[in-house]
């Protein structure tokens, strides 16, 4: 289903396992009952083995448990149960039978369960005579049994319990090959400080981390950080668990978060809480242009309710920001925010003080999932929009949204708008005209590739989005280069221009003093966005046509020789930026025709070796992130899924390697005490 990533010694414990053995102690105590008695035996068993046999007595009744003296992790153990009644204490012709009652650590400050006794079938009592379990961790465990059997006396049922805590089976295990839940989560941790710096990005590392190397344990059994930290396998109740050691192993605070029967993670990152699922973020499958891993990363307590019908914001941990989600911070939300711009600037042109957006999406891989991740992202886009500024020089206007589900594939964005007037010159077309802002788009479009002659961008270079070009007869109806003769005029309306003849320029560029204006249908001048003949352009407080570089509205946007706003790959200046589909310049990460491309904060594509939130990456000579194995300056790296250089014993196609701190694959050399060939194969 996906690789596992554990420790390498991890691995080569099956093939010494039958070397190393290790002590473990076996003590019994007896139960809080005045008549109950614990006593440890040990005996060779038929076969020869060495077993212990603990004893519980009570009422006329001894109830044995056996299992191996030297119990070894990674292997089953396997308990026995018997019960002697010498007295006749059972009810004739009834059956005894047989649960466990615990297994548990201790923490340091409570007992942690292991292994749920409380969920579906683990809590059952059988007259199955065993019970097996397979150890992944040193560490001491308490075990408790119980049997359960109907009196003679009465016909009532009764019961045997060894206990839990200290009056239970203690074992003690020491295996170098098996480390213990802290020791795993000192080295993770360490891995963690190492690769990151902000708390952001530890936060973010450390759940990827989990979501990589853990699966969800549907059978209900392992539900402490030691199901998912050692065996890669857990409940919610583990993912949270091992969330919050590690978390706070690198110093970041976090909270119990619970709702509908599921528990996840408060963090506080950068001196807020927010919410985070590390459980939710494992989906377990895929889905496209969607980094699941993510998407319950940093959400605040309004999404989350809408996600976790009985969630209720919990005191001192109240998560009220966004500012640290994942999908924001990154900008992978313009995704689903950008394709509704367009239709949002309809409305704001109509002056709707309310409107709805209907959202239909394609199907899902996992339909009864695709309600709640739509939910996240729709929420979030709503947020997006709400943080767009949509005024104009005369109008402040505020736009409130929210988005709610009508089944898996399709929801309402609700919308809600309040216009202030503000005064100011110009015909108000600056924000409140027809689609006043950039035109929408989905991700990747215009792309194809960020090298010089690949057809990239909107365009072959220099032309920019394929706007019509100054001049050239395409969307001037004054094709000269000479400026018109005539006045400007102001009117309680707006500015117009009237030629000598008394006429007037009506829906048609005009060339006026070195400067291109666009004259609406009314002939009064245009100012901020206008879609012209298919193409979006700029006009300034002046009227003027913009070109080159623009900030607008607090985003970067390229307007080329003829005006035209660019979109997709641009190469300006011999240097290559990715315009969005509503032609703000991206940056960040950004996912482009399938392929990973790290835009710098100067929206410039970067190459080469890059280290970013504390992870080296190499960006291929055309922009791509690189991942798998990738030969650079004749060095073999290793760059993970996610894109990151991976350092450390690897398990790559089913055999090991060695990444050296810097990343370049060691050959036919020795790694402590393990050879690796010069191929970089780890030789058994």
């Amino acid at each position: 289903m996906k690789s596992k990533i554990f420790k390498h010694l991890a691995a080569y414990a099956l093939s010494f396992s039958l070397i190393l053995q290790y002590p473990i102690i076996a003590l019994a105590e007896s139960v809080e009952n005045q008549e109950a008695t614990g006593t440890v035996a040990i005996d060779r068993a038929a076969a020869g083995e060495l077993t212990h046999t603990v004893t519980h007595k009570t009422n006329g009744l001894k109830f044995n448990i056996t299992y191996p003296a030297d119990v070894k992790c990674g292997q089953p153990t396997t308990f026995k149960f018997s019960m002697e009644d010498p007295s006749g204490a059972i009810a004739a012709g009834s059956q005894v039978k047989y649960r466990i009652d615990s297994l548990m650590v201790y923490d340091g400050t409570e007992y942690v369960s292991v292994y749920d006794v409380s969920w579906g079938q683990n809590s059952v009592y059988s007259t199955e005579n065993t019970f097996e379990f397979t150890f992944c961790a040193s560490g001491t465990y308490y075990i408790g049994f119980s049997a359960l059997y109907q009196r003679a006396e009465d016909n009532m049922l009764d019961y045997i319990r060894t206990g839990y805590g200290v009056y239970s089976i203690n074992l003690q295990i020491q295996d170098s090959n098996y480390p213990s839940v802290e020791e795993i989560v000192d080295r993770v941790a360490g891995e963690c400080l190492a690769n990151c710096s902000t708390d952001y990005d530890k936060a973010l590392w450390l759940n990827d981390w989990l979501v990589e190397n853990c699966v969800y344990d549907s059978s209900g059994k392992y539900c402490s950080a030691e199901g998912t930290l050692a065996r890669g396998t857990g409940t919610c109740e583990a993912y949270h668990r091992a969330y919050v050691m590690l978390l706070n192993k690198v110093n970041i605070p976090t909270g119990r978060m619970t709702g509908n029967g599921h528990v996840w993670t408060a963090v506080k990152i950068e001196g807020k809480w927010y919410q985070v699922d590390t459980t939710w973020n494992d989906a377990g499958y895929e889905e496209p242009n969607v980094d699941l891993n993510r998407l319950y990363f940093g959400l605040n307590d309004d999404i989350t309710t809408k996600v976790h019908s009985d969630h209720k914001p919990v005191a001192g941990y109240e998560s009220n920001s966004l500012e640290q989600n994942y999908f924001i911070k990154s900008g992978e939300i313009s995704k689903w925010s950008d394709p509704l711009v367009d239709t949002v600037k309809q409305h704001i042109a109509a002056r709707d003080t309310s409107f709805n957006i209907d959202i239909t999406r394609k199907a899902s891989n996992a339909p009864d999932y695709a309600s709640a991740y739509a939910t996240v992202l729709y929420n979030l886009a709503a947020y997006t929009l709400m943080n767009t500024d949509w005024s104009s020089d005369d109008v402040d206007i505020q736009l409130s949204a929210s988005y709610t589900p009508a089944d898996n594939y399709s929801g309402t964005m609700a919308c809600s708008v309040q216009y202030t007037d503000t005064g100011g010159t110009g015909d108000g077309s600056g924000g409140n005209t027809e689609g006043d802002g950039s035109g929408g788009g989905t991700e990747g479009d215009g792309s194809g590739g960020s090298t010089e002659g690949d057809g990239s961008g909107g365009g072959t270079e220099g032309d920019g989005s394929g706007g019509d070009s100054e001049g050239d007869g395409g969307d001037s109806s004054g094709d000269s280069e000479e400026s018109a003769d005539g006045d400007w005029k102001l009117n309680g309306v707006g500015w117009w221009f009237q030629y000598p003849d008394g006429t007037y320029p009506h829906n048609t560029w005009e060339k006026i003093n070195g400067e291109w204006y666009w004259f609406n249908s009314s002939g009064y001048m245009a100012v901020g966005w206008q879609k012209i003949n298919g193409s979006w352009y700029y006009m300034t407080g002046s009227g003027a046509m913009a070109t080159g570089w623009q900030r607008i509205n607090g985003s970067w946007y390229y307007l080329t020789g003829s005006g035209a706003m660019a979109t997709g790959w641009q190469k300006v200046d011999e240097t290559w930026y990715y315009l969005t589909g509503s032609g703000a310049m991206a940056t960040g990460w950004q996912r482009i025709n399938g392929s990973w491309y790290y835009l710098t904060g100067s929206g410039a594509m970067a190459t080469g070796w890059q280290r970013i939130n504390g992870s080296w990456y190499y960006l291929t000579g055309s922009g791509a992130m690189a991942t798998g194995w990738q030969k650079v300056d004749e060095i073999w790296y290793y760059l993970t899924g996610s894109g990151a250089m991976a350092t450390g014993w690897q398990k790559i196609n089913g055999t090991w390697y060695y990444l050296n701190p810097n990343g370049s694959m060691a050959a036919d050399t020795w790694i402590g005490e393990f050879y690796v060939n010069e191929n970089g194969a780890w030789v058994a």
